[in-house]
């Protein structure tokens, strides 16, 4: 909170009254704004806002309705992670509400994406992925068959999730999974992974 002060106080006017500045900031704190029952003019009393920020923030809230969680600011044009910071000892999300419903399009542009990447493999080395050279078998035959066994993918097992949602109305994702010994993108395997699966819910 004094951080936030301190900021505002560096980057404000010289004729400004920094008494009453940090008193308006400490009765915000102990009685935080609604940004779902918000007017501009309300909006007007956070400094760290500008006027198009304002506007953006219910422009956002007439088109999509209620905001549930602070967070979902950052889907705002202008509202970044350290403004999302000192913002949240000041507002509030109140009271949940009906959403309005919203064309897909505009569903898809302000929902949440997340990606989840694993790898996995066992650290000692394997037989079957040695590349062995031909004068080590006894003969061609016991040469061919080895190549017949050994792996042509790597070691290693990934594990792909990409999923993006809109609040609690849908949800569509895709998984991908490559086993190991398994090529990728190479060989026979152009098209990466072993297994994709999509889910839409």
């Amino acid at each position: 909170m004094e951080y936030i002060v301190e900021s505002l106080m560096e980057n404000a006017e010289e004729e400004q009254d920094y008494t009453t500045l940090i008193q308006d900031l400490y009765a915000l704190h102990e009685n935080p704004i609604d940004i779902n029952k918000a007017t501009a003019e309300d909006l007007e009393q956070l400094p760290m806002l500008s006027e198009v920020q304002i506007i953006n923030l219910l422009n956002y809230r007439g088109e999509v309705g209620h905001i549930y969680t602070l967070f979902e600011l950052q889907s705002i044009y202008g509202f970044t992670p350290e403004l999302l910071h000192d913002l949240q000892y000041f507002i509030r999300c109140g009271e949940q509400k009906e959403t309005k419903n919203l064309p897909f399009r505009k569903m898809l542009e302000y929902s949440s994406n997340s990606i989840l990447l694993r790898g996995q493999r066992i650290i000692e080395e394997q037989a079957g992925y040695k590349d062995l050279a031909q004068e080590s078998f006894k003969d061609s035959k016991a040469y061919e068959k080895w190549q017949n066994r050994r792996y042509l993918g790597n070691p290693w097992r990934y594990y792909f999730r990409y999923e993006t949602r809109y609040k609690n109305k849908f949800k569509v994702g895709l998984v991908a999974e490559k086993d190991p010994g398994e090529e990728f993108f190479t060989g026979t395997q152009k098209r990466g992974f072993d297994h994709y699966t999509g889910f839409v819910q």
